[in-house]
């Protein structure tokens, strides 16, 4: 069996064909998949997704571009939920403009 350790099942591109993806899961020998969001919004996503999908779980995480845009003490509380079992998008991402941002973001 297989485990799909990094999907982005709540992706904006994906959102009309979110349920389709999710069905073809249940039904195929993909023991596990790990579902990642990459802001807040997704997120709280991945998170209800995985709530509902027992083959789902959630990464939780900020991607260094969203930074300025996210609520870090939400990301804590998503956290402690059972179907969260990683921190997935962390880090810092040199080439863009908020580099400074994201340190300090990255700190908290």
């Amino acid at each position: 069996m297989a485990i799909d350790s990094h999907m982005h099942l709540n992706s904006s591109v994906l959102e009309n064909v979110q349920k389709h993806i999710e069905d073809i899961i249940k039904n195929q020998t993909i023991r596990n998949v790990i579902n990642v969001g990459l802001n807040i919004k997704t997120s709280k996503e991945s998170t209800l997704t995985s709530i509902k999908n027992p083959k789902f779980y959630s990464a939780i995480g900020i991607h260094p571009l969203y930074t300025d845009q996210q609520n870090i003490d939400y990301l804590y509380k998503l956290a402690y939920n059972d179907k969260v079992i990683t921190i997935g998008k962390i880090g810092l991402d040199s080439s863009k403009d908020n580099f400074n941002e994201q340190k300090d973001y990255l700190k908290k």
